[in-house]
């Protein structure tokens, strides 16, 4: 009886290792997203459900979630309501630097925007979403006029880069 408990108990702690092995492999199958441009390297700019995304080389651009804006912006996290294979979800704000009188000095404005990214492609060996669409959802983009933005991720050299 005794043997029979501790063959059981074995048995379910071997279908549990592999139930979770299997859900281990299966996280690591989703694309990332290049949450910062430059040498990408899996877990630091390349992540699963990012925080932040900064779409402008120079950081006078990027997308977080609700926060303080302004001159020291405090941003939040962005939210991600499906993240799959195929495409993810998600929603926040995108902060815009005016750049007045120069960049260093500028203060952020935020617009509401859903994000989704899509297209996963392998790049430079990380699998990764290739395209990214913002829609603005309290009126229009402040530089481009339109309720939309599209991206895509391009490679320079060794390093990806949203364009």
């Amino acid at each position: 009886m005794r043997t029979r408990r501790s063959l059981l108990a074995l048995l379910g702690a071997c279908a549990l290792g592999a139930g979770t092995a299997a859900a281990s492999a299966g996280a690591a199958a989703l694309p990332g997203a290049v949450a910062d441009g430059g040498t990408p390297k899996q877990g630091h700019n390349v992540l699963v459900r990012p925080k932040q995304i900064v779409y402008t080389g120079d950081g006078s651009g990027f997308l977080a979630g609700p926060g303080k804006a302004g001159r020291r912006p405090k941003p939040g996290r962005l939210t991600w309501s499906s993240w799959t294979t195929g495409a993810a979800q998600g929603s926040g704000d995108d902060r815009i630097n005016n750049c007045e009188p120069f960049c260093a000095a500028g203060s952020f404005s935020q617009y509401a925007v859903g994000v989704t990214l899509f297209r996963p492609r392998r790049m430079l060996g990380l699998l990764v979403f290739t395209r990214m669409r913002l829609h603005y959802t309290r009126g229009l983009n402040p530089i481009t006029h339109k309720s939309s933005r599209s991206f895509k991720l391009v490679r320079a050299g060794g390093q990806l880069f949203w364009s």
